[in-house]
C-alpha cells in the first residue's frame, strides 16, 4: 500500500513538471515572439527616422539652393541698381555738356525716355531684335511708325557720341539712316527696314520669296555705291561688311548698317582691302545663294571645270550667263588676299556693274557715278507727285512722301496708303530729317535748290 501511494505521488510530480516545462517553453516562445516584434518595430522606427531625416536633408538642401538663388538675384539687382545710378550720374554730367549741335538738330529728332519706353512697350521681350555687346536693339513704334531702337549699355557713351557725329557727316541713300536720339539715356533711333537682312533673304528665312537676279544686281550696285562713298568721302572702312548687315526695305532697296563706323581704317582687320574682299564675297553669295565657308574655292573650281552654270542659284531666275561669268570673275579678284591684286571699286568695279545694269535692263543706271549721281536717286522722289521732295515726311505705312502731297491725299478723304492701298492705323507724319538733308546736299552739289521732276 505504501508503495502504491508513492507511485501515485511520483506521477503527479511528473505531470506538474511537464506542465511547468510546457509553460516555460510557451513563455519562452512568447518572449521570443515579443522580442521579434520589438526588433521589427525598432527597425521600422529606425527606417521611419531615416526617411524623415532624408526628407529634412532634402528640404534643407532645396531651401539652401533657393536661398543662394535669391541671394544671387539680389546681388544682380544690386549691381544693376548701382550701374543704373552710375549711368544716371554720367547722363546728368554729360547731358548739358554734350547736347546735339545745331547741325545735328537739322536732321535728328530728339525723343524723351518716356517716349522710348512707350515705343517698345516697356521693354517688351517680344520686340527685342538682339542683345549685343553694346546694348539691346528693339523694334519700336513712334507715333505708330516702325523704327529700330538701340539702347546702349553702360560705358557706351563714347559710342553714342561717335554714332551721332558719324551720322552728321555720312548720309547716303544706301546707309541705314539715324533718324533720332534720346539724350536722357544713350539711345539711337534708326529707320526700320521691314524686309529683313540679305542673309535672311538668301536663306529664305520664314519662307520668304527668293530674290530675282535683277534685284541681286541692284543690290550689288547699291552696296558698291555705299562702300565707295565710305572710302572716298568718309575716309572710313566699314569693317563689318556681310550679308547680315545689309538690310532691305519694302522695295528690296538695300542699305548698309553703319553702326560703329567712327573708326578710321588701320593695319588691323578694318581696312579698305578687307571691305573689298567682303564685297567680293557678297557678290558670290548673291550669285550662288550660298553662305558656305568654302564659297571662294567652289566658284574657283567651277571656272576650272567650266561649270559656272551648275553653281548659280536657280531660284534667282535665268542669269544672263556672260554677265554672271564676268561678275563671278570680278568677285574672285575682289577676294584676292593680296590687296595689290584687288580691283579698285570706283574705277574698275563700278563701271562694270553700271554696264551690266544697262545691258540687263535696257535702261540707263540711276547713277553715272556712284558718288555723284547725275539723276536723283529714286529715294528722293515722292511716290505721289513724282518730284524730288523738299519736305519729306514718313507716314504710318513706313513710306516717305512730300509733305504737301501726302496731306492733300489725306484731305481728299483718303485714309489708306498711297503705296499699298491698305488702311493706315493713323494719319500722323514724322519729318524725315536725314533724307531732307541728303536731298539738300544733292541739290547743292548739282547747282540748284529747286524741286526737280523725275519719273521713276
Amino acid at each position: 500500500m505504501p508503495f502504491c501511494a508513492t507511485e501515485g505521488t511520483n506521477d503527479e510530480l511528473y505531470k506538474q513538471l511537464d506542465r511547468a516545462m510546457a509553460e516555460a517553453a510557451k513563455a519562452k516562445r512568447e518572449a521570443f515572439e515579443e522580442w521579434n516584434c520589438r526588433q521589427e518595430a525598432e527597425k521600422k522606427a529606425i527606417d521611419a527616422i531615416r526617411r524623415v531625416m532624408k526628407g529634412l536633408e532634402e528640404s534643407l538642401a532645396k531651401e539652401k539652393e533657393a536661398f543662394e538663388m535669391t541671394k544671387n538675384q539680389l546681388d544682380e539687382l544690386k549691381m544693376l541698381l548701382d550701374n543704373a545710378l552710375k549711368v544716371n550720374e554720367e547722363l546728368l554730367t554729360n547731358q548739358e555738356s554734350e547736347p546735339l549741335t545745331a547741325n545735328q538738330r537739322d536732321f535728328l529728332s530728339e525723343f524723351s525716355f518716356s517716349e522710348i519706353t512707350e515705343a517698345i512697350n516697356s521693354f517688351d521681350p517680344s520686340l527685342k531684335i538682339e542683345e549685343g555687346e553694346y546694348g539691346s536693339t528693339y523694334k519700336g513704334f513712334l507715333f505708330n511708325i516702325p523704327v529700330t531702337i538701340k539702347l546702349l549699355s553702360q560705358g557706351s557713351s563714347s559710342q553714342y557720341h561717335q554714332e551721332v557725329q558719324t551720322a552728321s557727316k555720312l548720309r547716303h541713300p544706301n546707309l541705314v539712316n539715324l533718324i533720332g536720339v534720346c539724350t536722357e539715356a544713350w539711345t539711337l533711333i534708326y529707320e526700320y527696314l521691314p524686309s529683313g537682312s540679305l542673309e535672311d533673304r538668301l536663306c529664305c528665312t520664314g519662307n520668304a520669296a527668293p530674290l530675282s537676279w535683277q534685284t541681286r544686281l541692284h543690290i550689288c550696285m547699291e552696296i558698291c555705291a555705299a562702300v565707295i562713298f565710305l572710302h572716298y568721302h568718309g575716309g572710313i572702312a566699314h569693317g563689318h561688311l556681310k550679308a547680315g548687315n545689309i538690310l532691305l526695305d519694302t522695295n528690296f532697296r538695300s542699305k548698309l548698317i553703319k553702326s560703329g563706323l567712327s573708326c578710321e581704317p588701320t593695319a588691323g582687320e578694318r581696312t579698305f582691302a578687307s571691305d573689298v574682299y567682303s564685297f567680293g564675297l557678297i557678290i558670290l553669295q548673291l550669285l550662288t545663294g550660298k553662305l558656305t565657308l568654302n564659297l571662294i574655292e567652289m566658284v574657283t573650281a567651277s571656272f576650272v571645270l567650266e561649270n559656272l552654270k551648275g553653281i548659280l542659284d536657280p531660284t534667282a531666275g535665268q542669269w544672263p550667263f556672260e554677265q554672271a561669268r564676268v561678275l563671278a570673275h570680278m568677285a574672285l579678284r575682289c577676294c584676292d588676299i593680296n590687296p595689290s591684286n584687288q580691283p579698285d571699286l570706283k574705277s574698275e568695279v563700278w563701271p562694270v556693274l553700271e554696264q551690266m545694269q544697262i545691258l540687263g535692263e535696257g535702261s540707263s543706271s540711276n547713277w553715272s557715278d556712284p558718288e555723284e549721281p547725275s539723276q536723283p536717286p529714286p529715294y528722293f522722289i515722292c511716290p505721289i507727285s513724282q518730284e524730288i521732295m523738299q519736305d519729306p515726311q514718313v507716314a504710318a505705312d513706313g513710306f516717305t512722301y512730300e509733305a504737301e502731297a501726302i496731306r492733300d491725299w489725306f484731305t481728299s478723304d483718303h485714309d489708306t496708303s498711297p503705296m499699298t492701298n491698305l488702311q493706315l492705323p493713323n494719319l500722323g507724319l514724322v519729318p524725315n530729317q536725314t533724307l531732307r538733308s541728303a536731298i539738300q546736299d544733292w541739290l547743292q552739289d548739282h547747282g540748284t535748290l529747286n524741286s526737280m521732276s523725275c519719273s521713276q
